[in-house]
């Protein structure tokens, strides 16, 4: 069995089998435990693995599939390494889980490439983005970015906060940090020399 055979409302029911369970996977995507057991033990050994979970994810999205199913679907550790897919396919190099030690803090993502570093947290969320939620997102990133900052390996870097998030739209910016949906990184990534070049992306000032 080739999982591009599978329906989208299955491939997103293995998604969320692997991330919870069978019969929670059933009920939340209506099909019956019987197929989605057999489809899930065919699979088992493939559905271990995170590459194959984000060849589903691609699946998904080229299919069309509504980004806030696949998010509440595939787990945050998944969204994360999605996110470092786009990154490394454009020659970055990706840092994953970035402990600063003191004060304790975890960067999900850092790309560096020459003398950019873009600090990047990754949103698996389906909630609306409006100024309340974003405010506390981008307060708290910018906190983070800045103890990076002091980070004595990445001092010869310019820091760049950047936002990714699972849904749909055009990036904006917000208090001057880069809200990224999934579908639109691809395009945020090309046009990164030209955004910095001409200061549309503001580089961390602490």
């Amino acid at each position: 069995m080739t999982f591009k055979n599978l329906s989208s409302t299955y491939l997103l029911a293995l998604l969320y089998a692997y991330k919870t369970d069978l019969n929670e996977a059933c009920e939340k995507f209506l099909v019956p435990k019987r197929f989605l057991e057999e489809i899930y033990i065919e699979l088992e050994e493939e559905v271990s693995k995170r590459d194959f979970r984000l060849m589903i994810v691609l699946e998904l999205l080229r299919r069309g599939e509504s980004t806030e199913k696949i998010a509440e679907a595939m787990n945050w550790r998944d969204f994360e390494h999605f996110v470092a897919k786009y990154f490394e396919e454009n020659e970055y190099t990706v840092l994953l889980n970035y402990r600063i030690r003191r004060p304790r803090r975890e960067i999900d993502l850092i790309a560096l490439k020459f003398s950019s570093l873009l600090c990047i947290d990754c949103k698996n969320w389906n909630i609306p983005l409006t100024s309340s939620s974003l405010d506390s997102v981008v307060y708290k990133q910018l906190e983070r970015c800045c103890f990076l900052k002091e980070e004595e390996k990445f001092t010869e870097y310019k820091i760049y906060p950047v936002i990714v998030v699972m849904r749909k739209g055009n990036y904006l910016f917000f208090h001057e940090v880069p809200i990224i949906p999934i579908n639109s990184l691809r395009e945020f990534i090309n046009k990164l020399e030209y955004l910095i070049v001409n200061d549309e992306l503001k580089e961390l000032s602490c």
